[in-house]
């Protein structure tokens, strides 16, 4: 199942799941001279419940950049 299809799957149940980046496997694999797939990962997922961590903050996606 894909990732955009546990994010509600989660919430209905009361947890909650992120994806672990993976996402640069090819450029890793070319960097460490890697050939073939043997350690390539397709994608992780985690799933648990959630907690609340006062010393992060969330904010808007590209919240860094001015706009004009």
């Amino acid at each position: 199942m894909a990732e955009s299809g546990l994010d509600p799957i989660g919430e209905a149940a009361k947890i909650r799941g992120t994806g672990i980046g993976c996402y640069f496997d090819d450029a890793v694999h070319e960097l460490l001279g890697l050939k073939d797939q043997a350690f390539q990962s397709l994608y992780h997922f985690t799933v648990g419940g959630a907690l609340t961590d006062t010393r992060l903050q969330t904010q808007p996606a590209y919240a860094h950049l001015k706009r004009s």
